[in-house]
């Protein structure tokens, strides 16, 4: 199973959810946001459009956790945390794409 991050689960981040919602291979995701309307919201937007048939593993979290192997990930923040994100999850490994 292919291990996806998304980091912002704002606007942005909310509709890349989306678009990976929609992906027939089985994704282990994990969304990374600490507003929790934020983390709600892309609850929602998850929910409404994954297919039946589609057996994702998700978690919805309000920080960065130990993160390995990860085949993608995704900065989803406004401009002026994005650098502070970026190293913060270097810390952890470097991502695939």
């Amino acid at each position: 199973m292919r291990k996806v991050l998304i980091i912002g689960a704002g606007e942005i981040g909310s509709r890349h959810l989306q678009g990976i919602a929609g992906v027939k291979e089985n994704l282990s995701i994990s969304v990374i946001d600490p507003s929790i309307d934020s983390l709600n919201l892309s609850k929602k937007r998850f929910f409404e459009v994954q297919k039946e048939n589609n057996e994702h593993v998700i978690s919805f979290s309000q920080n960065l956790s130990q993160m390995e192997n990860l085949d993608l990930a995704i900065i989803a923040t406004s401009s002026n945390v994005r650098k502070k994100v970026f190293l913060d999850l270097l810390e952890y490994g470097i991502p695939k794409y």
